[in-house]
């Protein structure tokens, strides 16, 4: 049966009509989003047991009691399952019993990627999914294996790993393995040829352990993700010499990710060596990190064609750090994310320059927030903007761009090119009406799926040209925030009238409550009530007439922000 097809089965309308399932027909994707009734896992399993083909399966959330192993038996006997997922998104679920045993019967030959998260798993489920002295036998087809903030027994694990003769993908999180341990993770690993990518986030390993993986293992990755790790210094100088020797000072690495590991300038200089042998590198992830240092120059030589992604977030770099990472032609960057690092306006103007050069025909990202970037280093940045044709994603926020700062950069961004834009965030800048203005201008000639213009001090002069380019454009915006702005009353009305009237693209709205009186109140609920795509409002702070706030409540996708 194709489950992607609701004409080849009398039961898919039943479970279409199921409130805790989305389904995504096309892709042939199911995801159970909130807990299920007997009588639904009872039509689910009729439909799995039936032959059903599916792409992706998701059980997300508690199964009734005693319903666990059956449906999962029920999935290991279905025509094919490429992924599974069980448990939850959020580390402060509390395991579901039903749903250890699900996975411990799930098994199917044909599954591709398995994902358990935030699960306790016994050591009889352990071996149930294992599969016994079998287990080799059961999952010759996993390409994937994520394990995420789960209890098991790390003996079973490793074991059941070593026999996953297809495995490429390998994630273990919030896993604190003991020095024994490690030794039969890194056997195991060692005995998988086809294993390129390791992510041992959140993991606590002594340094001795880090070692035994880095020696002959970790070198032939192309990708390795240690984030939050609190690594240090030390442990960061024992990986990457273990790596370095291994593999004659030549890498294969493509993805580098060492996000929130604590480490400074001496970690920095020795991930400077391994970079220099690494001349495939394509993303590299040093965010929240003690750098406080600058990059040498001729670090990134060996990769400036291949290097894509460079984040940099919250390093403590200054201008000098950021002038020294941009020093290099950088032919095929797409993502430089250097928030958090006070950069101020000499880094600005290192940014412009990179634009001017190389970097505006291929740069899509850019996320510069919280800089300390005033209204001149605004002024340069727009002069580099004025090239950058591939930008997609821009985000500003508090940084005090000033009243002509900020204005002339969205100029730039809205003359450059005519493609949308997927983010422009210019949070707490000062644009001002002129700000908005521009804004307006970059709605009107190429879109925005998510504009933030909160705490700008725009007035309602400022909402009126914003609403007038909502519905004189063409293209799309879908998700407008103008929050901690004073567009009182008239600006209120005036924009929500515009969108209830011809709007066809914005879906999502936030504004402040602080100036609305009812009539703006009134507007937000006409715009509510017509038959456009606006779907949810928000507002912050408390409307200043209580009538206001008695008829908010009643219109329905209206929430207060202190319900996100």
């Amino acid at each position: 049966m194709d489950i992607s097809n609701p004409s080849d089965s009398a039961l898919f309308p039943s479970l279409c009509n199921l409130a805790s399932f989305v389904v995504n027909d096309s892709k042939k994707m199911f995801t159970f989003v909130s807990e299920l009734t007997p009588g639904e896992v009872s039509v689910l399993i009729s439909i799995l047991t039936s032959g059903a083909e599916i792409e992706c399966f998701g059980i997300h959330q508690k199964l009734p009691a005693g319903t666990g192993a059956e449906l999962g038996e029920a999935i290991r006997r279905s025509g094919r399952i490429g992924t599974l997922l069980v448990g939850s998104d959020t580390i402060k679920y509390k395991p579901s019993p039903e749903l250890s045993r699900l996975v411990a019967a799930s098994p199917n030959p044909t599954l591709e990627q398995l994902k358990i998260r935030c699960l306790q798993i016994d050591d009889e489920r352990m071996n149930q999914l294992c599969g016994g002295s079998s287990g080799n036998q059961q999952l010759t087809m996993l390409r994937s294996l994520k394990i995420q903030y789960c209890q098991f027994n790390i003996v079973l694990l490793t074991e059941w790993i070593s026999s996953l003769r297809a495995l490429e993908t390998l994630s273990i999180s919030g896993v604190m393995f003991s020095p024994s341990r490690v030794g039969a993770l890194a056997a195991a690993l060692r005995r998988l040829p086809a294993v390129t990518d390791l992510s041992l986030r959140e993991v606590e390993i002594e340094a001795e352990g880090w070692q035994q993986l880095g020696s002959g293992f970790f070198g032939r990755l192309w990708k390795l993700n240690l984030s939050r790790d609190r690594l240090g210094d030390e442990k960061i100088a024992m990986i990457v010499n273990a790596i370095l020797v291994s593999r004659r000072r030549r890498c294969e690495l493509r993805e580098l990710h060492l996000n929130g590991n604590s480490f400074g300038p001496a970690g920095a200089r020795k991930i400077e060596e391994l970079i220099a042998c690494s001349p495939h590198l394509r993303y590299m992830d040093l965010g929240h990190n003690k750098l406080e240092t600058e990059i040498a120059p001729q670090t990134f030589r060996g990769c400036v064609d291949s290097l894509e992604v460079l984040e940099f977030g919250n390093c403590m770099m200054g201008s000098s750090g950021i002038v020294s990472l941009l020093v290099c032609d950088y032919y095929a960057l797409t993502t430089l994310e250097i928030y958090m690092n006070g950069i101020g306006n000499l880094g600005a103007r290192a940014i412009a320059q990179f634009l001017l050069h190389h970097g505006g025909r291929t740069l899509k990202v850019l996320d510069a927030r919280y800089n300390c970037i005033e209204e001149a280093g605004a002024l340069e940045l727009a002069e580099g903007l004025v090239k950058a044709y591939a930008i997609r994603s821009i985000n500003m926020g508090m940084n005090p761009l000033g009243p002509r700062g900020a204005p002339a950069m969205l100029d730039a961004l809205a003359t450059v090119s005519e493609v949308s834009m997927d983010l422009i965030d210019f949070a707490g800048c000062n644009i001002g009406n002129a700000g908005a203005s521009a804004a307006g201008k970059i709605i009107m000639r190429r879109g925005c799926r998510l504009m933030s213009l909160e705490g700008n001090n725009i007035h309602a002069k400022g909402a009126r040209v914003i609403a007038d380019s909502i519905n004189s454009s063409a293209v799309l915006i879908s998700n407008l925030n103008l929050e901690f702005n004073d567009i009182g009353d008239y600006g209120t009305t005036y924009l929500l009238t515009q969108i209830a009237r011809e709007n066809r693209f914005i879906r999502s709205l936030k504004i402040d409550a602080l100036n609305i009186g009812v009539e703006g109140a009134m507007a937000i609920r006409r715009a509510m009530k017509a038959q456009g795509a606006l779907k949810e409002l928000v507002y912050g702070g408390y409307a200043r007439v209580t009538n206001a706030i008695a008829i908010l409540r009643e219109v329905e996708g209206v929430r207060p922000k202190s319900d996100d």
